[in-house]
């Protein structure tokens, strides 16, 4: 599923409506060159299969990729590897830290940059970036953690994820992620934030 505009030159590729949500509101709060579209694709899958046509629409420049490391990050890394190859833009055999970017090595071929939720190093997703933005001294934070460990491991595969709804949940301006971070209740000017914004700047210059 694409966003209006994934026509537009610039173009960021997403799995689903969080990610497009969080990083739409970051780069608000970040003051980030709002210079690209977001298209979401409803999952890796689907994503690899499409970057290939994304990449060909005439007239694209950039072409950014936010995807989820679960829990194997080289296993991802070369599954979009390899869909990313097959345009024209070869990436490193291992993610770069900060955020791998392609300038483009023939005509036709578009600024290709992919970043690996969470770090580009680690196993995990776009709730593992989000707590890197709660500063480690907050109270609620760690009450949040102790609460989802007693949970049995059977009933829940995704602590993080379960660990940031649980503590908005009892922020006053709980609610979606994306929100979340418009109403200050993420720190944006963290270094996992800080690292994101510059990867994206690089992408769509």
């Amino acid at each position: 599923m694409a966003a209006d505009g994934a026509a537009g030159p610039r173009l960021l590729l997403v799995e689903g409506a969080d990610d497009e949500h969080v990083i739409g509101h970051l780069c608000e709060q970040t003051q980030a060159a709002a210079n690209f579209d977001i298209a979401q694709m409803g999952g890796v899958s689907q994503m690899r299969e499409e970057i290939e046509a994304h990449a060909k629409v005439p007239g694209r420049t950039a072409l950014g990729i936010v995807i989820d490391a679960n829990s194997d990050p080289q296993a991802r890394w070369q599954s979009i590897r390899d869909a990313v190859e097959r345009v024209g833009a070869p990436l490193p055999t291992t993610p770069e830290p900060g955020g791998t970017v392609v300038t483009p090595s023939a005509d036709g071929v578009p600024m290709v940059g992919v970043w690996l939720m969470p770090d580009n190093q680690g196993p995990g997703e776009l709730e593992d970036f989000l707590a890197e933005l709660i500063p480690p001294s907050d109270e609620v934070w760690e009450l949040a953690r102790q609460y989802i460990e007693q949970v049995p491991g059977d009933q829940l595969s995704k602590r993080t994820k379960a660990r940031i709804h649980a503590w908005l949940a009892v922020r006053t301006a709980g609610g979606r992620l994306g929100t979340s971070i418009s109403a200050g209740v993420f720190d944006v000017q963290r270094p996992a934030a800080r690292s994101f914004v510059r990867w994206l700047h690089r992408v769509f210059p």
